[in-house]
């Protein structure tokens, strides 16, 4: 009963943003100088990105997605779109219809399991994962819209807030 009871201390606030679209560049190659100029890039343009996530190097190329604000998508296109010429490697994906759903809490740096708790509840409402980034306190799920009410109503219920 002890584990349960700071199982739930830990997480303190689950939140969602439907507001958010995620991006994936396939095929860049894999050098800090390639990835530095992307996002130098996006930053220009005043986009301010979160849920930076990395593919591990193969065949000398990775891939990188992140989330931004949707109202920022087509202006993101557009940038990568514009680093073809240098980077004529990369390809795109973008997905508009998403949700970012958070898990956090300062108590999940000490508690283990929170992330197996969430993928399992995840499991059983039978929502797909599209993107997943952690940090100590925080982790960050990208679902379907469709799927945000139940994935709350879920997550809450199991966390007790």
């Amino acid at each position: 009963m002890k584990d349960m009871l700071n199982e739930q201390a830990a997480v303190t606030n689950i939140s969602s943003d439907s507001q958010q679209a995620l991006i994936t560049i396939n095929n860049i190659p894999d050098n800090t100088a390639a990835i530095a100029q992307i996002f130098q890039s996006i930053a220009q343009q005043n986009i301010n990105i979160d849920m930076i996530s990395q593919t591990t190097p193969l065949n000398g190329q990775l891939s990188i997605s992140f989330t931004l604000p949707r109202k920022d998508l087509e202006k993101a296109i557009e940038v990568v779109n514009d680093l073809q010429t240098s980077l004529p490697t990369i390809s795109l994906n973008t997905y508009e219809g998403i949700v970012k759903l958070s898990v956090e809490g300062a108590g999940m740096a000490q508690q283990p399991g929170i992330a197996a708790k969430v993928f399992s509840i995840m499991a059983q409402q039978n929502i797909r994962i599209m993107a997943i980034t952690t940090s100590e306190t925080k982790i960050s799920y990208i679902i379907h819209p469709l799927d945000e009410k139940k994935a709350l109503e879920a997550l809450m219920e199991a966390f007790e807030l």
